[in-house]
């Protein structure tokens, strides 16, 4: 039957003709131009991300420096959030390596023979990982601690909004962990030619933990500022002001989105 592979088809398209690659044993497979196509737009396009969230964090991280007084730069929030840009920068950094390691070439994606690529980008690989629980962990630590911050004033209320915010992101931490060591173990599987199959369910249970504890969170300070924005109200100053504008930003940039 004449597909678009076909050359003999009216409908043949020459952006997804089929092309042969061999193995070492002399053995052949036939991949189609558009799926390596895809394949390289989608490293393009993450590494364009990587690029700019290592531009973004540097430049945030200079501002912090320049802007931030002697006496708050010394400061446990200010190291942890300095931290944390640094952490992001390295894992973006990490992530561009990646991209331009053995693993992006055609034959290895395309073939599943890994056994030509090198120590160094398998280390890459398990590095980028890594750092994604870690950069996870500085977050949340930061989010902890500007909770602590916000309810300073009332310690009963400080403990147990920090104890029910600790619990769940260390649920995250531990699921983002349990994700990490899968996907090294799969990752120098392909090394040794032991293939691993991907379990999505881990991926999933990170990503809904993570989003409800970020979804906490915004609701705390969210609620606070209600609070805050209703004490106002009670004391006579009803005009619309800084803290209704951050309420509605707040309410689009950060609830909104983590629900």
């Amino acid at each position: 039957m004449a597909t678009y592979t076909d050359p003999t088809s009216p409908n043949f398209v020459p952006t997804l003709q089929d092309v042969t690659m061999f193995y070492p044993d002399g053995s052949n497979f036939t991949v189609s131009l558009g799926v390596i196509d895809l394949h390289y737009r989608r490293a393009i396009q993450r590494s364009i991300v990587y690029s700019t969230q290592i531009g973004a964090s540097i430049m945030v991280l200079i501002f912090m420096c320049v802007l931030t007084s002697k006496e708050k730069m010394r400061t446990l929030l200010f190291s942890v959030n300095a931290l944390s840009l640094v952490v992001l920068a390295t894992h973006a950094l990490l992530g561009v390596c990646y991209y331009l390691s053995e693993f992006v070439l055609v034959y290895p994606y395309t073939g599943g023979d890994f056994s030509a690529i090198p120590d160094s980008a398998f280390i890459e690989s398990a590095a980028t990982s890594l750092f994604d629980p870690i950069l996870q962990a500085s977050v949340m630590f930061s989010l902890i601690l500007q909770v602590r911050a916000v309810f300073q004033a009332q310690p009963k209320l400080n403990l147990a909004v920090t104890l029910f915010t600790s619990f769940f992101a260390l649920l995250a931490l531990a699921a983002g962990f349990g994700c990490v060591v899968q996907n090294i173990e799969r990752t120098w599987g392909l090394k040794s030619g032991n293939y691993i199959a991907f379990k999505h369910w881990p991926l999933q249970v990170w990503g809904a933990l993570y989003t409800w504890a970020i979804f906490c969170f915004c609701s705390i300070f969210l609620a606070k500022l209600a609070l805050a924005i209703r004490k106002r109200r009670q004391l006579g100053l009803k005009k619309f002001g800084a803290l209704q504008a951050i309420f509605v930003v707040a309410m689009q940039t950060m609830f909104l989105p983590s629900k």
